[in-house]
Formats: C-alpha cells, sequence, structure tokens
C-alpha cells in the first residue's frame, strides 16, 4: 500500500511539509515554506502523490493526506466583497 508519510515539521505549529511515498521513498514537499499551510498546498502534494503512484505502483491501493476543507477562504470571501 502507497502511502504518504511525513517526515518533516515545521517547530512553531508542528506542520508538515515534507513527505515521503512508503513503497520508494520518493520525496513530496512544498513548493514553499509558509507560517501556515494552506488547503491549495496541501491539495497540489496529495495530486502529485497520487501521480507518481499512477505511473509508479500502479497495482498498489493509495493513501494519500486527509486534507479538510475550511468552511470559507479568502477567495471565496472576496468574490463576496
Amino acid at each position: 500500500m502507497a502511502t504518504l508519510i511525513a517526515v518533516s515539521f515545521r517547530e512553531k505549529a508542528n506542520t508538515p511539509f515534507v513527505w515521503y511515498c512508503s513503497e520508494c521513498q520518493t520525496v513530496f514537499s512544498l513548493g514553499r515554506m509558509t507560517d501556515a499551510l494552506t488547503v491549495t498546498e496541501l491539495h497540489r502534494v496529495d495530486s502529485n502523490f497520487r501521480t507518481h503512484c499512477k505511473y509508479e505502483h500502479p497495482a498498489s491501493p493509495v493513501v494519500g493526506l486527509t486534507i479538510k476543507n475550511p468552511k470559507e477562504d479568502s477567495s471565496r470571501r472576496a468574490s463576496r466583497a
């Protein structure tokens, strides 16, 4: 089972910013370091991992990130303004 495993965390917030594939140890990370993770960044890491698994581990079940969708993000607030 290909699983995305967190390996490096931001000290201040104790949130991951580097993960690896349990099957082959390929590294996945955020494009930039910020104080707070965004849902978009997490979706990008998860999508990259799932694409990797589709081509590198096609017969293996995939366990990516569990991403909680916020009730509202800044783009939704801005569109109403």
